[in-house]
């Protein structure tokens, strides 16, 4: 495989490269900036090609000869409405403009702002819809702790119940494979880590019913009281619904019935039993 850079329009209507750097990041499931080999199903060896490589073959910017080649995204509009959304939420950068606080946000937003790019811009743009998704998500757990007067829940290694638990950050851990769940329930916040990748797609604002036992008590950014837990479950019902509808504790699972007599598994196990971090939570506080 080859790559020769070939004569193209030099410039390109902005909104419609974002467009399709939106589609690239959901055909991606994300946003990568190096290109890898991946093993699939039957042990051949596919290409994940990196954001802006699809970007630049979408455009034509970068030509590739022989089979392998980077994807040919489709561009819907609803792709094209969140590159207007993009667009206008890099304009909360102005200020940071105005004094002259160069950045990679200030960068961004001078870029996506244009109404046209080249082909060396590509790697801003490619990276635009993870900055989005990133920032919002910022913004939501800022705004959910913001007032939060929370206070540690139980004593170590007492069993919790939590129903409508609601996941205010869910962030891909940097050291070790899984994920970093944050949530509130009744006012206290809470943490837990998880090596499945069920938990990958679950965003802030999603309500589930969990139980696990507490693992230690720490401070997020310092102030906030925070409960953290290990041996976590998801529920397919709450506590009360178990409760009232529960008649086997079969093989350690909790079993309940519905209105045809039909055995129905209400616990999902998603946590490992043991977690990679420390008693002061290393790796698992977020970075602010």
């Amino acid at each position: 495989m080859s790559v020769v850079d070939i004569k193209a329009p030099p410039e390109f209507d902005t909104l419609e490269v974002l467009a399709a750097a939106v589609a690239i990041f959901e055909f991606n499931k994300g946003y990568y900036k190096t290109s890898e080999n991946t093993i699939v199903d039957n042990e051949t060896t596919n290409i994940r090609y990196a954001n802006r490589e699809i970007l630049r073959s979408q455009f034509l910017v970068d030509y590739y000869s022989g089979s392998k080649k980077p994807p040919l995204v489709k561009v819907y509009d609803r792709h094209r409405e969140e590159a207007e959304r993009i667009r206008e939420y890099t304009k909360k950068e102005i200020f940071n403009v105005l004094a002259n606080q160069e950045s990679y946000n200030t960068n961004l937003y001078e870029i996506i702002n244009r109404p046209y790019v080249t082909g060396n811009n590509f790697g801003f743009v490619a990276s635009a819809p993870f900055y989005f998704k990133y920032s919002k998500e910022k913004d939501f757990y800022k705004e959910k702790i913001k007032d939060l007067q929370s206070q540690y829940v139980a004593a170590k290694d007492t069993k919790v119940y939590l129903d409508e638990f609601e996941i205010i950050r869910n962030t891909k851990s940097n050291n070790y494979p899984g994920y970093i769940i944050q949530g509130i329930c009744e006012g206290n916040l809470y943490l837990f880590f998880t090596k499945y990748d069920s938990w990958a797609d679950r965003t802030p604002g999603t309500i589930v019913h969990i139980e696990g036992k507490v693992k230690d008590h720490v401070m997020e950014q310092g102030t906030i009281p925070m409960t953290k837990l290990n041996r976590v479950y998801e529920r397919i019902q709450t506590q009360n619904e178990l409760r009232a509808n529960s008649n086997s504790d079969l093989f350690g699972q909790r079993q309940v019935t519905d209105s045809g007599g039909d055995s129905l598994q209400a616990y999902i196990e998603l946590n490992c039993k043991s977690e990679p971090f420390d008693s002061d939570g290393n790796d698992l506080q977020p970075t602010q």
